[in-house]
């Protein structure tokens, strides 16, 4: 009976730098996908912050619109509070339609 040594099993030495390769891949992905989702938010966030800075423009913009609008209405509310008068009425019956009261004594320029 013969006994058969067997040799120690060598391994294969690209075996344990594949091995390490191999480990580094998803890390090296992984990174590179964090830049491009960091890359892409930062810009998207530019973006907005432009959008933002146009929106608040336009916003103020809106309120200058707002105060000029409240101003022309005062300016029309006292317009109408003056045309429904009493002088007003009275001032333009004598201009436009030459009326005068019942005792009123005209005084109108000679002609020459």
């Amino acid at each position: 009976m013969e006994t058969k040594i067997k040799s120690p099993k060598r391994k294969n030495q690209n075996a344990g730098v594949s091995a390490r390769k191999s480990g580094k891949r998803p890390l090296v992905l992984a990174i590179l996908a964090l830049t491009i989702v960091a890359a892409a938010t930062k810009v998207r966030g530019t973006v907005l912050r432009e959008k933002e800075i146009a929106n608040n423009i336009k916003i103020e913009q809106i309120k200058d619109g707002i105060a000029q609008e409240e101003e022309r209405k005062q300016e029309l509310e006292e317009y109408e509070d003056y045309i429904t008068s009493k002088e007003f009425i009275i001032e333009t019956a004598r201009e436009k339609l030459g009326l005068v009261f019942e005792n009123e004594i005209l005084f109108q320029p000679k002609e020459e």
